[in-house]
């Protein structure tokens, strides 16, 4: 978007998902995302004040009147960010001579970044700073390789096909190698898995799964 108005600026730059509304000064100075001037929820925000700021920045017959709207709207947006920028100073401010009460603090600290507020504006902001609560992270399924110990189709068909290369008499390798090759591969513990179940099976050991193999090729040389 940013660079699409470099050339073919527009008034106005609107990212929706359609529930959700951001709108930007595009002739804005600075980091195109200081250029928001307005945003809202269709679906949570009050639908009269939706209606309103469509019909403010979107209708053609209000068009004419809409940048002044938009640049009071910014400049509101900049002052609130920067009285929630100044406030942790603020805060601290109060503890230290001459020991100024929070909203002279904050009314102070912002004049000092060029903007102006009264101390009734400086109370409203503190009020909703504290009301404000961190964003809820995401918290985003993970992915699990099933074991053999667990249910499901694809752990029981896993473990059957274990089972049944052991009894045929395949190696360690060639069972993991087999596994690997149905379903990826395999963890340290389906690994472990592999082998325990081996020797479970192949109570002789290795040399019980050669012998066992050597007879299954001489027997099928002789039915050949």
């Amino acid at each position: 978007m940013r660079n699409y108005n470099r050339d073919n600026q527009a008034m106005f730059t609107v990212i929706t998902d359609g529930r959700n509304w951001r709108f930007y000064l595009s002739s804005a100075g600075g980091e195109f995302s200081r250029r928001c001037f307005k945003t809202f929820d269709v679906l949570d925000d009050d639908l009269e004040e939706v209606e309103a700021s469509l019909s403010a920045f979107l209708k053609k017959s209000e068009i004419e009147n809409a940048r002044q709207k938009a640049e009071d709207y910014l400049k509101l947006n900049q002052i609130q960010r920067t009285a929630e920028d100044c406030l942790p100073e603020a805060r601290r401010r109060i503890s230290e001579p001459p020991y100024p009460s929070l909203p002279d603090a904050l009314v102070s600290l912002v004049g000092e970044k060029g903007f102006s507020i009264t101390q009734d504006e400086a109370v409203k902001f503190i009020k909703e700073a504290d009301k404000r609560k961190p964003p809820v992270p995401i918290a985003y399924p993970t992915t699990q390789t099933p074991t053999p110990n667990k249910t499901g189709r694809f752990a029981s068909n896993r473990l059957a096909l274990i089972v049944s290369m052991a009894k045929a008499g395949m190696t360690e390798a060639q069972i993991t190698a087999a596994v690997t090759k149905e379903f990826g591969k395999p963890g340290s513990s389906v690994a472990y898995y592999i082998g325990c179940e081996w020797r479970r099976v192949n109570k002789g050991g290795r040399h019980f799964a050669a012998a066992k193999a050597a007879a299954n090729t001489k027997k099928l040389k002789q039915l050949m």
